[in-house]
């Protein structure tokens, strides 16, 4: 099963570097640092996204599960 998908992960990430560094050692300096700080940017929005979808839900299991118990002691 590790094989199965262990082996197409590593020749993916192996060639996705070679060609990564390809492109890095192709551009000038200042657009490097640039497009790497759009990245960096998209990835920070992502994860804030991802966070507070992930505590909006929570908050509603907890809701949702209080209100259950509330129904039951009644």
């Amino acid at each position: 099963m590790i094989l199965k998908f262990g082996i197409p992960i590593a020749v993916s990430g192996i060639v996705g570097a070679v060609i990564g560094a390809m492109i890095a050692n192709k551009l000038d300096v200042v657009h490097l640092k640039k497009y790497f700080g759009i990245f960096l940017g998209f990835i920070a929005i992502w994860e804030i996204y991802s966070l507070v979808k992930k505590y909006r839900d929570a908050k509603k299991r907890h809701n949702k599960d209080m209100n259950l118990n509330v129904k039951e002691e009644k």
